[in-house]
């Protein structure tokens, strides 16, 4: 029997384990798949852009043409696969067959939430950036040897371009994940799908809470509406994280019973 304990580490690095060997096979699938596109999205950007870039991109420029639309097709990558991975927190436990190994393993339901949430969300963002920087590593090694007399460089996390938001874009990776988050709890059957139609309806009572935060900061010269809006939006993400374990603790019980 369990003790009435919230978390121990020792439960949880074990339940963690067990999760890792149970997916580790179809997770290195996924990830050469999106390794393999975005390689060859990389190749095709560079073979596309650097050999028309001669006369504009020599001398002292130092800007790599390949850095901007790079971004923006792998950005929109990271947000699709962040979504799907998030919402696979039930995965190997969708119906009540898949979930007595889940449910018979002695963790408390916050160590099970806490090891599936952290392979779907932080362990992905690692496996993402490895993913991205070995592709754009391989990039700069081949394209630098043959147009050695451009400026071929790493991709920074956020070209200048992007820089002064990036906080907002960090907001709305979390904020859409977190919603897939809570609809791979909330949907055991088709996540992605029913979380998708959720999203886009909630798309809509943005555009019309965004409407109405402009016409409230028009005069507002220190912007508070808009900062007041920011840290609602982050606080939203936890807890949104926060309903999505209520919800599988919720599961949990009812499956137990």
């Amino acid at each position: 029997m369990l003790n009435d304990n919230f978390f121990s580490w020792k439960r949880f690095s074990a339940y963690f384990r067990k999760l890792w060997v149970e997916r580790w096979r179809t997770n290195l699938l996924r990830f050469g798949i999106l390794f393999g596109l975005m390689l060859l999205i990389s190749m095709w950007l560079s073979m596309m852009t650097y050999p028309g870039s001669r006369e504009y991109f020599s001398g002292d420029n130092s800007t790599d043409p390949v850095h901007i639309p790079q971004f923006g097709i792998f950005a929109v990558i990271f947000l699709l696969s962040g979504c799907v991975m998030a919402t696979d927190m039930l995965q190997g436990a969708r119906n009540k067959s898949e979930r007595i190994s889940a449910l018979t393993f002695p963790v408390t339901p916050f160590e099970n939430w806490l090891a599936r949430w952290t392979m779907s969300v932080p362990l992905f963002i690692i496996a993402y950036f490895t993913c991205l920087y070995t592709v754009d590593s391989i990039r700069v090694a081949i394209f630098g040897t043959l147009f050695n007399k451009l400026y071929i460089a790493y991709m920074p996390l956020f070209p200048s371009t992007f820089r002064e938001g990036q906080m907002y874009l960090w907001l709305f990776y979390f904020y859409t994940t977190a919603i897939y988050v809570l609809g791979g709890v909330f949907f055991p059957r088709k996540p992605f799908l029913k979380t998708s139609v959720f999203v886009f309806i909630l798309f809509w009572i943005g555009l019309f809470v965004q409407f109405g935060v402009a016409l409230l900061s028009f005069n507002d010269d220190h912007g508070f509406a808009h900062y007041a809006l920011t840290t609602f939006f982050w606080a939203s993400v936890v807890l949104l994280w926060w309903l999505s374990y209520l919800r599988f603790k919720e599961l949990e019980v009812i499956d137990r019973l």
